[in-house]
């Protein structure tokens, strides 16, 4: 079990979220969970993507719940809705989503720097220095280029509805 004393929340949620989570297939619910999140109407909703990727890092790899499409990632998606759904308290999203980029080693990539009070702009200025030192160049390149493609290939259907907090990216 993940072991903090932050977000006392989030800890909440992940212990209802994990035996949904965990009765599916890893991979669909990898990618579920990463569309769940990286949704814009989503990111105002910190504690819930902790939520959510803290009950992935806990699945027990028995799951065998498949997502093969849409019809099947609504469905995992409404199950855990009235788990994931935002407080009063959560931040409000700035409408960045695909317009934020860092250059590594000489190029830019489209990055997503979440709610702003985790520094994930800053964080990510090191990271060529983090890779240099670890030797791992080529590796964040084609993370990077990956990140850089899904960002911009769902930048144009991925606007806000002003219903922040439990969407799902429709097109």
């Amino acid at each position: 079990m993940i072991k903090t004393n932050d977000f006392p929340g989030a800890k909440t949620k992940m212990k209802r979220l994990i035996p949904i989570v965990n009765e599916y297939d890893f991979e669909d619910i990898s990618k579920a969970i990463y569309c769940i999140c990286v949704c814009v109407n989503n990111r105002s909703v910190f504690e819930s993507a902790l939520s959510l990727n803290w009950a992935l890092a806990e699945h027990k790899h028995q799951g065998n719940k498949k997502i093969d499409n849409y019809e099947d990632f609504k469905r995992f998606f409404t199950s855990i809705e009235d788990i994931i759904k935002p407080s009063p308290f959560d931040d409000a999203v700035v409408e960045d989503y695909g317009d934020v980029s860092i250059e590594v080693f000489g190029k830019k990539y489209s990055v997503i720097v979440g709610t702003g009070h985790n520094m994930v702009f800053a964080c990510l200025q090191f990271l060529p220095i983090l890779a240099c030192e670890v030797k791992k160049e080529d590796e964040l390149i084609e993370v990077m280029t990956y990140n850089s493609f899904v960002i911009d290939y769902l930048k144009d259907v991925n606007i806000t509805d002003g219903n922040h907090g439990t969407s799902v990216l429709t097109y």
